[in-house]
């Protein structure tokens, strides 16, 4: 028996292997189903798909044998990664002198006719063999040599897609711990300014209730934008904190939500006057969703309706379709609208028109972020129609 040299490039072949993570892994049906395929094809007993590792050939799937592993100087595939480009064939091993003394020939599984096609890397790295072997002497057609080589080159296509998803997979790992670690941050962050933020907001509220008749009008008029500075810091900070914990709502327990009272009694809290008027143009259905991502959503769309709005009768109309897979909701006012260049982004966080609402203030530009962030955890999608002065119409679907 001819022991088998090492490649050249042995050490980068190895650690090609192993970027892969295939060793020792369970069995698995893609590969299962191609060593089937090989078999039937080259018309042999076994097929097996291997990879060879510092010390062994490790059999990943194989067709017609029970071993996992053997060592790698007894390995045919050993020999065949040598010349990566070429299909190594061996008639009839009793007869070659690589072969006629390897103990595999002479017990089972009885390697007497053997063609391996190489498992070659896009970096061209010999990682193991898509092989077939016989009981008996043989030999494969053209085709089947050519359908070999096209296995094989298949088997490298489910090893590259295998990296590719682990690589998602770690890549969205890290993505949710940092997340999780700028949730508790902002939440952190924003708690520790809240308390002292409330406190200057009590303390200049009294201040200016027993100082006023001190201050001239200018001195009244810095007091009050100062007032003011600290209650849209204040605003601003209670979004904040109600966007770090928008994981925590996501992952809250799902139940049926008659979607129609639900609207009225949010829009009944929010309507601010009673020339606001809600229509509902078709039936809301009761779905099974979150409840408290749904309020949250209904919420904002309705009041910024309301809020940016200087008709003299601000009106929100709600309907709702349906299809297959998804409710489709639709939220329309008929406000201030929003100008084409400012559509692609008002759902980017602190995204704002620098527009004061009817009430004199302006907003965070969290809001809308908050509202994408839910309806994408409901596997929706929202958009946006608008025109300047005609309104707005917000469209967002939740999956059923």
């Amino acid at each position: 028996m001819i022991i088998p040299e090492l490649p050249e490039n042995e050490q980068e072949r190895l650690k090609a292997l192993r970027a892969y993570q295939i060793l020792d892994t369970e069995p698995e049906l893609e590969f299962e189903d191609i060593t089937e395929i090989a078999s039937q094809i080259c018309g042999t007993p076994i097929s097996l798909i291997t990879f060879l590792d510092k010390d062994r050939q490790w059999l990943k799937s194989r067709k017609g044998a029970d071993i996992t592993e053997t060592p790698r100087e007894e390995a045919f595939c050993a020999h065949a990664i040598l010349k990566p480009n070429e299909l190594l064939i061996v008639h009839d091993a009793k007869n070659d002198e690589r072969f006629k003394e390897n103990p595999w020939v002479h017990k089972e599984p009885n390697v007497i006719f053997y063609a391996g096609a190489p498992l070659v890397s896009p970096t061209g790295f010999p990682l193991g063999t898509l092989c077939v072997i016989d009981h008996k002497p043989n030999s494969l057609s053209d085709e089947q040599k050519k359908a070999l080589i096209a296995l094989a080159r298949q088997v490298v296509v489910l090893l590259e897609l295998k990296k590719v998803i682990a690589k998602q997979k770690e890549d969205q790992l890290k993505l949710n711990k940092a997340n999780e670690e700028l949730n508790k941050f902002a939440y952190i962050a924003s708690h520790d300014i809240k308390n002292p933020l409330q406190s200057m907001i009590a303390l200049s509220d009294i201040i200016f209730e027993d100082h006023a008749h001190q201050l001239d009008d200018e001195g009244k008029r810095l007091f009050s934008l100062l007032q003011q500075s600290a209650n849209n810091l204040s605003l601003l900070v209670d979004e904040i904190l109600e966007y770090s914990k928008l994981p925590d709502i996501i992952n809250l327990n799902k139940e049926y939500i008659d979607t129609e009272v639900l609207v009225k009694q949010l829009f009944d809290l929010i309507k601010k006057s009673d020339v606001v008027k809600l229509k509902i143009k078709s039936p809301l259905p009761v779905i099974y969703s979150n409840r408290m991502a749904l309020t949250q959503v209904f919420q904002n769309l309705m009041s910024n309706g309301i809020k940016y709005n200087d008709s003299k009768n601000p009106e929100i109309k709600i309907k709702c379709t349906e299809d297959k897979e998804f409710y489709l909701f639709e939220v329309k006012d008929n406000g201030i609208g929003i100008p084409k260049k400012h559509q692609t982004n008002i759902f980017g966080m602190f995204q704002t028109l620098g527009k004061k609402d009817r009430f004199g203030k302006k907003g965070t530009g969290i809001g809308l972020a908050t509202v994408k962030k839910l309806v994408e955890s409901m596997a929706g999608k929202i958009q946006l129609k608008s025109k300047l002065n005609e309104g707005s119409t917000f469209s967002f679907s939740v999956k059923k």
